[in-house]
């Protein structure tokens, strides 16, 4: 009887072992997977984030953060005290945490972006120095003006190196200083959206008014039924490109005061691989000016081209000359003035101030002549597009994010003559917004 009952100890004994042993082998393979669903998940959007597909990058991002075990005490600050700089898991969170703020950022979702770099700048991580400047970009995008400007004071504050986000950071201050200032005022204008189909889908803007019944306009509404986003793509160390079915193109509407429907597409020929649109229209209606562009490695290239209707067929469009467009530079968003003596654009083109200026041609039998830039008076350092002048009233409006305002590209106007021009003045709520 006793030594059955050894033998039933013994084999107790060892079949708990056996089992334990099991279960540490098990939670091996399991950490394993885990941290093979890190890696690929995190590899995955790293190739998305680095071929600038930022909307895929954040998908992956969200499922690599998913696969963390991390603690809410692991999160907080880590510099107090001199504590060490984190290292392993908790390295790895927080650069997937900077990694999907960035992604959102720079799609534009601004309200996420937020979100991940309040949790960033809470690191106090001094290996992401300019997480705080962004959040304070995002704030301000998303109109929490106070606590952007005082994000903005902080950042200037800790922040030594001398970059171009330390020669920005005064004017960002200044501008939500006047935001909040603006926030008193009356405005000057009302605004109400267009009515009709003309906003159906897509993107919908760059209006060009045909006659009191016909808007001419760009859409990047989709012909076709999306196709599966990345998120739903499986994890894998090769992602795979897909085509969107958004692609802009000009459309044309009817209707009368603020309706218009019966969208259709405008019958020019299009370019494989491009986008077009951005239009403007010469005084006889013959003449149409678009943009066309296309994006590589995710940078975006553009020019200027040229339609022409003969018979009320629009004909192939032409790339313009170099007086408009010049060979490794952007030209876009064309705008002839009523007279037909003026052509204006924006271009990154040599010569100018900074990123896109102002410039314009004279225009000789409906041919631009050389083109001149808008010079310091209208042109800054950073952002100028979308020009419009009315020659009846030598009045400019344009948009620019190197002046103070709102946030983004704000509407100004100026007044003058293409030989002066008067200060530029902010238009003000409700046209500029936080956003661009």
């Amino acid at each position: 009887m006793e030594d059955k009952t050894y033998t039933e100890k013994r084999n107790g004994t060892l079949m708990k072992k056996i089992t334990l042993c099991w279960l540490v082998i098990f939670a091996g393979i399991v950490n394993s997977i885990q941290a093979q669903y890190v890696y690929d998940y995190k590899h995955t959007a790293d190739i998305y984030y680095s071929s600038r597909d930022y909307y895929s990058a954040a998908q992956y991002y969200n499922k690599a953060l998913g696969t963390f075990k991390i603690n809410p005490e692991q999160v907080l600050p880590y510099t107090v005290a001199g504590a060490k700089a984190p290292s392993g898991k908790l390295k790895d969170y927080q650069q997937v945490v900077a990694r999907l703020a960035e992604s959102y950022r720079l799609f534009y979702d601004y309200g996420n972006a937020e979100k991940w770099y309040a949790q960033l700048v809470g690191f106090n991580n001094p290996a992401f120095p300019q997480a705080r400047y962004w959040y304070a970009i995002c704030l301000r995008f998303n109109g929490k003006y106070q606590q952007a400007l005082d994000e903005f004071n902080k950042f200037r504050q800790s922040y030594t190196t001398a970059d171009e986000l330390t020669v920005r950071t005064p004017l960002e201050i200044a501008s939500c200083e006047f935001a909040l200032s603006e926030a008193t005022k009356q405005p000057r204008y009302t605004i109400e959206k267009t009515g009709g189909n003309v906003n159906e889908g897509g993107a919908n803007y760059a209006p060009v008014i045909l006659d009191e019944h016909t808007l001419m306009y760009t859409s990047s509404r989709a012909e076709n039924p999306p196709l599966p986003t990345a998120a739903k793509q499986p994890a894998n160390k090769k992602a795979s490109k897909k085509s969107t079915p958004y692609v802009n193109d000009l459309y044309t509407a009817s209707g009368n005061d603020n309706t218009f429907d019966n969208s259709q597409k405008v019958k020019i020929p299009t370019a494989k691989g491009y986008d077009q649109g951005v239009s403007a229209l010469s005084p006889d209606g013959n003449s149409l000016y678009l943009t066309r562009w296309t994006k590589k490695d995710g940078v975006k290239q553009s020019a200027i081209y040229l339609s022409v209707r003969q018979n009320g067929v629009w004909s192939e469009p032409k790339i313009l000359g170099d007086n408009v467009n010049v060979a490794g530079y952007n030209s876009m968003q064309p705008y002839v003035t009523a007279d037909g003596k003026y052509l204006l654009f924006a271009s990154d083109r040599p010569g100018g101030m900074g990123k896109n200026d102002l410039w314009y041609c004279i225009m000789t039998n409906g041919t631009p002549g050389g083109a001149r830039n808008m010079g310091t008076a209208i042109n800054t350092k950073d952002e100028e597009q979308a020009p419009f002048y009315d020659a009846e009233k030598n009045y400019l409006v344009f948009s620019t994010d190197g002046r103070v305002g709102l946030g983004g590209l704000d509407f100004f106007e100026s007044e003058g003559d293409f030989g002066t021009w008067s200060t530029p003045v902010n238009m003000g709520k409700p046209l500029n917004s936080p956003k661009d």
